[in-house]
């Protein structure tokens, strides 16, 4: 006889699992000033030029997305909602200089909130495997030069190979945007992707906090831990922002929009080349200058630990829990 699911052999992570974590989603938390002045004056700012073809796309394509399954939905809206580099050669979009979007790669566990004590680790084990539907980051050097001409490259080659000891993944620089997919014919529905969303965005802010502080021998910022995401079921949209306060993570809503209409759409589009503008500028400028202060306090060992290995998958996972 087959045993009735418990918590502590449930593979999905809940948002009971996830706020006894310390993980907070949709709570309505207060956003730190600095974060909000950066999404009020930055990522939300309306612009007056004219739309790109691609929000045509996305109306048009809808309704057939709805009607797939989560991957082949993801694949008819996905590359014009969000973004592709120009190294990937994606002949549907333009490719967009210095960044790299990567599909269902695994982040390294050991960037996971961790249990606040033994009860919670008992209770409901470890967090699943942090695994995007997709993630966009910085290019690396070798995506970079394998197109013909090279594209433009985010990073020196001294600059890479100091990040190369202090990377998040071997596939891209400084994930700056993730988004979870659910599809009206799954199995699964939103809350689902929210929870795994906010899995993912505190994998990234932890990630963030700890870059910046052996850098600099302090607190990261809000601003330069902060990360943004994108849950979309094919009919609405909802873009997150997710930060940390000491050992407590949050993630908030920064906007929704229907893809059934063209100015929802429309808006999410430029909400969301406000976050890439950022990102290859002054996010992009944040992080080069501290590599110098990062590669000197790693020669001497000073600064918080750095968590070594790729640690991806716990012990009871199975490939199906990674969604």
């Amino acid at each position: 006889m087959s045993r009735t699911t418990s918590p502590t052999r449930n593979n999905l992570d809940s948002t009971n699992k996830l706020e006894a974590y310390r993980v907070l989603m949709d709570k309505g938390a207060e956003i730190p000033l600095e974060l909000q002045n950066h999404i009020s004056n930055v990522v939300l700012e309306l612009h007056s030029q004219a739309p790109s073809p691609n929000f045509k796309q996305i109306h048009d394509r809808r309704p057939v997305a709805i009607r797939q399954n989560e991957k082949n939905g993801i694949r008819q809206i996905e590359p014009y909602l969000l973004f592709r580099g120009e190294a990937e050669l994606d002949q549907r979009v333009t490719g967009m200089p210095l960044i790299y979007s990567k599909e269902e790669i695994n982040l390294p566990r050991s960037y996971l909130p961790q249990a606040p004590d033994a009860q919670v680790k008992a209770t409901w084990k470890d967090l699943s495997q942090p695994r995007p539907d997709t993630v966009i980051g910085y290019v690396t050097r070798g995506d970079a030069a394998g197109t013909v001409p090279p594209s433009q490259m985010a990073f020196s080659v001294d600059e890479e190979l100091v990040l190369d000891g202090f990377s998040l993944t071997q596939y891209l620089h400084f994930p700056f945007l993730t988004s979870e997919w659910k599809t009206p014919n799954s199995n699964q529905n939103s809350s689902h992707a929210h929870c795994q969303a906010a899995r993912d965005g505190a994998v990234i802010v932890n990630y963030l906090d700890l870059f910046y502080s052996t850098a600099y021998l302090r607190p990261a910022t809000f601003l330069e831990l902060c990360h943004f995401s994108l849950t979309c079921d094919f009919n609405h949209a909802e873009l997150w922002v997710h930060w940390k306060v000491d050992e407590e993570h949050h993630m908030e809503l920064v906007s929704e929009h229907s893809l059934r209409n063209e100015h929802g759409i429309i808006q999410l589009r430029q909400f969301l080349h406000n976050i890439l503008e950022y990102a290859v500028g002054d996010r992009l400028q944040s992080i080069k200058a501290a590599i110098p202060s990062l590669s000197a306090n790693k020669a001497i060992g000073r600064g918080p630990k750095i968590p070594k290995g790729p640690n991806t998958i716990a012990s009871w996972e199975t490939p199906a829990s990674w969604n």
